[in-house]
């Protein structure tokens, strides 16, 4: 069972799509980069290859003012919207049907945190790259990877600040100067 692990939603039940794509970030895991990122509040954040969208509602719970959910999959997309109606937050969601890749390339918004969590097969690190074109000044991007994965030091002009190994799964924080 997938639940919020912190803040005003804590403890809340969420519902997982049903695919055999999507990977959800096991909820140690997601307690654990929740206490290195800290206060989101006001925060914008981006929720690329969102799944069930449990690592932008952990967000909101914890003060961040708006998410943008991002994923290919209609039962993922139909998930996030139904957590977001369970958690009656609809006003501060944003949901959208695209390739990361494309979505990417074509928005003109800026975030304080971005959540990049591809399917293991599906790592880019080209689109690491384009990703962060849409942190704002000081914002944070947090990559998901296999933990078998080689990460750079630098994805732009964000600097990694941190990496940590959860099993088989890696969580880098880069950081945009």
């Amino acid at each position: 069972m997938l639940k919020i692990t912190s803040g005003i939603y804590g403890g809340r039940k969420l519902v997982q799509p049903k695919t055999n794509k999507t990977r959800p970030v096991m909820e140690r895991t997601r307690h654990a980069i929740f206490q290195v990122l800290g206060e989101l509040a006001g925060f914008d954040v981006l929720d690329l290859y969102a799944g069930s969208g449990a690592l932008g509602l952990e967000s909101v719970s914890l003060g961040a003012h708006s998410v943008t959910f991002v994923d290919t999959a209609r039962v993922a997309m139909d998930a996030i919207k139904t957590n977001c109606k369970t958690l009656e937050i609809t006003a501060k969601i944003i949901v959208v049907n695209s390739k990361v890749e494309n979505f990417v390339k074509s928005s003109e918004s800026k975030y304080d945190l971005i959540f990049f969590d591809p399917p293991y097969a599906e790592f880019d690190p080209r689109h690491v790259k384009l990703t962060t074109e849409l942190l704002k000044p000081n914002g944070t991007l947090v990559v998901s990877c296999s933990s078998k994965t080689e990460l750079l030091e630098k994805y732009g002009k964000a600097e990694l600040i941190k990496i940590k190994k959860y099993g088989d799964t890696q969580i880098a924080y880069y950081k945009q100067l």
